[in-house]
């Protein structure tokens, strides 16, 4: 009888934990194999190809993670960020987007929903779906100065000067 997925999986987050990623990677791929519909065993894959530098292997593996676990915000937060190096403002505020469907004080998803929304500022007419993200991260005690000043900018445009004055 062979290691089950969930073994493979342990052994793939104690290699991690040792900093053992090509040990961890293999693992976590010898996983998929013994249970392809194994999320976390996916989850792995993701991480240890993102830390070996491998983005678009784990970009694949984030896929699967998102078919197979949809309410995993993190997995959602780590296809958006490639999704973000890569340049793709609209596939990345997606992911995002979705990371805050089933957890809304992701402080990841927050915070780069609030990179990417400050980005497209000049074809940005509506600013309220801004300003909630950047009142949401000031309610978590995570937005820093930047965010604090943005959003009393966006305040100061929407004529709300007392809520801007406190930023």
């Amino acid at each position: 009888m062979g290691t089950s997925a969930k073994e493979l999986v342990q052994q793939s987050e104690t290699h991690r934990a040792s900093k053992r990623l090509p040990e961890a990677l293999a693992s976590a791929m010898a996983a998929t194999r013994a249970d392809p519909r194994d999320a976390n065993a996916w989850w792995q894959v993701a991480l240890n190809r993102r830390d070996l530098g491998h983005a678009e292997q784990a970009k694949t593996a984030l896929l699967e993670v998102v078919d197979l676990a949809p309410w995993f915000a993190s997995g959602w937060v780590e296809l958006g960020k490639i999704e973000l190096s890569e340049g793709d403002l609209d596939e990345a505020t997606i992911s995002f987007e979705n990371a805050l469907e089933y957890e809304d004080d992701n402080v990841g998803a927050l915070s780069n929903l609030a990179r990417i929304y400050e980005k497209r500022d000049i074809d940005h007419e509506d600013t309220a779906t801004e300003q909630k993200v950047l009142e949401k991260l000031a309610s978590l005690g995570r937005a820093n100065a930047r965010q604090f000043n943005r959003l009393g900018r966006l305040h100061y445009a929407a004529k709300h000067y007392f809520d801007a004055i406190k930023c």
